[in-house]
């Protein structure tokens, strides 16, 4: 059986401050025929464009705090506060903060020893290393991903079966998606992957629909 994934499949992967990370990678680390459409690629690239940019924002945020209030930390969750107290205004998600004041935290070794000063240095350094390295990880998953390559307009195809997702509360990009998989169908038994388990609701009983299996990756 082929899998067939969701844009949330990719995302989590590649993100590692994604809170479906550590499953998407289990998921794709352990299976094997794993494809995506056109339209899931396209989606794929702009919203990890998009998310990375909050990131980017958030973590220049963080440094700019740190380098304005110059304090010391007694520990991680003294750190943490402080950093989620400062960056309200940051569009970036609570989970995705969390991970990466983690992240940096854990990689730095940081202590009530260490100077404001120094916190900013390493802070700034493990930006620069998110930034130079954040791509790697996405074109990881570019290379063993396969493409069912169906073009962008495929949905077009089944103006039926459109209507019906739609009329069911399956939005665009979502029924697209959906009907590259079920073209995908005619060809291969497909599996489709998502963490959306409010997609699968949707979807799993609609009869005309040409997919053979509907899991949710969580």
């Amino acid at each position: 059986m082929k899998n067939f994934i969701d844009t949330n499949i990719a995302l989590g992967y590649s993100l590692n401050c994604d809170k479906m990370h550590e499953t998407c990678l289990e998921f794709i680390s352990n299976n094997e025929d794993i494809f995506w459409s056109n339209n899931v690629k396209q989606e794929f690239q702009k919203k990890y464009e998009q998310i990375f940019q909050l990131i980017h924002n958030f973590m220049l945020m963080t440094s700019s705090i740190v380098n304005t209030i110059q304090k010391s930390f007694i520990n991680y969750y003294s750190f943490e506060k402080f950093i989620l107290d400062n960056t309200k205004d940051s569009a970036l998600d609570i989970y995705k903060k969390t991970k990466i004041i983690e992240f940096f935290w854990e990689n730095n070794n940081i202590n009530y020893n260490i100077s404001p000063l120094e916190t900013l240095i390493r802070f700034n350094q493990f930006l620069a290393n998110y930034d130079y390295s954040h791509d790697s990880r996405k074109k990881e998953l570019e290379n063993l991903i396969e493409l069912y390559d169906c073009g962008l307009n495929n949905y077009l195809k089944y103006p039926k079966l459109l209507k019906k997702l739609i009329k069911s509360g399956v939005h665009n990009p979502d029924y697209k998606i959906v009907l590259d998989a079920h073209d995908f169908g005619f060809t291969s038994d497909v599996c489709f992957i998502t963490t959306d388990l409010n997609l699968i609701q949707l979807i799993k009983d609609c009869k005309l629909l040409n997919i053979m299996e509907f899991k949710t990756c969580t």
